[in-house]
């Protein structure tokens, strides 16, 4: 497999970057998009999910402050692309140990 570098990430559409807010606090930060990630899953849902399932802390209630509450779009985003306006979220949700997914459509994951 060749190469990619994180320029070939954004060329398809990535950032070649995640960024993590606190919701309790005004610290944020950006990590760089592993280019193993963006190659392994299709989408900002599979990156997603990956994410949480390697950050979210175990046995971390669904209601718990702890838990994460990952927002994503695709890479198609803000393009003219059919069905490129969709967003989502992954958590967890009750019942215990179930992770959730849920995704809209409109114009907010463009803006």
């Amino acid at each position: 497999m060749a190469a990619h570098s994180v320029s070939d990430l954004t060329a398809r559409g990535y950032a070649g970057k995640v960024l993590f807010v606190d919701l309790d606090g005004p610290e944020h930060h950006a990590e760089p998009l592993a280019r193993d990630v963006a190659e392994a899953f299709l989408g900002g849902r599979g990156i997603a999910t990956w994410l949480w399932y390697h950050r979210q802390p175990p046995g971390v209630d669904a209601l718990a402050p702890e838990n994460h509450f990952i927002v994503f779009t695709g890479p198609l985003t803000g393009t003219t692309a059919p069905t490129a306006g969709r967003f989502g979220l992954v958590t967890k949700a009750p019942p215990p140990g179930a992770s959730s997914i849920a995704t809209a459509a409109g114009r907010s994951a463009s803006r």
